[in-house]
């Protein structure tokens, strides 16, 4: 017997009559026996670490349904590792709920994609058979993934925090010193990129940073969201990643793992050079390694051309 098409759903646990309106419309689709859906609190992780089982979860799995309602940072985290394993995405958006649409449109990072209005669960069911999310094998990647103009050097990107503050001044100092080239995305020169920058400065790095900032900045929310999503592109692309972020703040289970919360500029200097230390001398080996190839094979040719 044929497999189902087959889905996971990224969405946020509270409000819980926003998870109740989710897990609803889950059981709805289920019920039709046309493709199998699934939710992220269907999942045990058994002792693993529960951003394993979710990416696992959704590498298994041929789309992603996100629901953007409140830029849940879990789930722009997942959203964006969906987009590297070139995912078929599918967006829910509550626009009856005024403020979750006021950040949407502020974020800028998905408002040429399109959504599904989801103010309850026979909505986004009806819209979810009208689109079949689940029925094409197109993905946003591969749409707007452009590979030409990648570095042909190692690239360092830096997404910055929305506001300058001294830790990331300090830190952007020391990205610009580097023993690599570096790319930094700077709200202050420009506020927001399109997603396809990201898609494209994500695959062509070498690695990322991005800068998270405290529950205590204005606009954090907004700030947050765009950085969960580009690191789980990069996690998704398999780029070395370090997230930081200013204290306080209590990272989401998604990422927990993989993130420092920094209490002074020093502390977020000194996080970066012990993540950077030993990637500079991985990223040296495999120069030195491509360059010992070109070479080998440079010679190969000249024995041959004067056999």
């Amino acid at each position: 017997m044929e497999a189902l098409p087959s889905c996971f759903v990224a969405y946020p646990s509270t409000p819980a009559a926003r998870a109740e309106t989710i897990e609803r419309s889950i059981d709805l689709i289920n019920g039709s026996g046309v493709v199998n859906i699934k939710g992220w609190k269907t999942l045990f992780p058994g002792g693993r670490p529960i951003i394993t089982r979710i990416t696992d979860e959704i590498q298994s799995r041929q789309s992603l349904i996100a629901d953007l309602t409140g830029l849940n940072p879990n789930v722009l985290f997942e959203l964006g590792y969906a987009i590297a394993h070139r995912k078929r995405i599918w967006l829910l958006l509550d626009t009856a709920i005024e403020r979750a649409k006021l950040d949407f449109d502020r974020l800028q990072l998905f408002t040429t994609i399109g959504y599904q209005g989801a103010s309850n669960s026979e909505k986004i069911v009806e819209g979810f058979f009208a689109d079949q999310p689940y029925g094409d094998g197109t993905n946003l990647c591969d749409d707007l993934l452009d590979r030409s103009k990648r570095p042909t050097r190692p690239t360092l990107l830096y997404i910055k925090a929305q506001i300058p503050t001294e830790a990331s001044n300090q830190l952007a100092r020391r990205i610009a010193a580097a023993e690599i080239a570096s790319v930094v995305d700077d709200p202050s020169e420009s506020p927001n990129q399109p997603v396809a920058w990201y898609i494209n400065r994500v695959d062509g790095a070498s690695a990322v940073v991005c800068h998270l900032l405290s529950t205590d900045h204005t606009n954090w929310e907004a700030n947050n969201a765009k950085q969960a999503f580009v690191a789980g592109l990069a996690y998704g692309f398999g780029r070395p990643l370090l997230m930081l972020a200013h204290a306080p703040y209590f990272p989401p289970l998604d990422y927990r793992d993989i993130l420092r919360v920094h209490d002074t500029a020093a502390k977020a200097e000194d996080f970066f050079n012990d993540w950077f230390a030993p990637l500079i001398e991985s990223l040296r080996k495999q120069e030195k390694n491509a360059q010992a190839y070109i070479d080998q094979r440079a010679a190969l040719t000249t024995l041959a051309a004067r056999a």
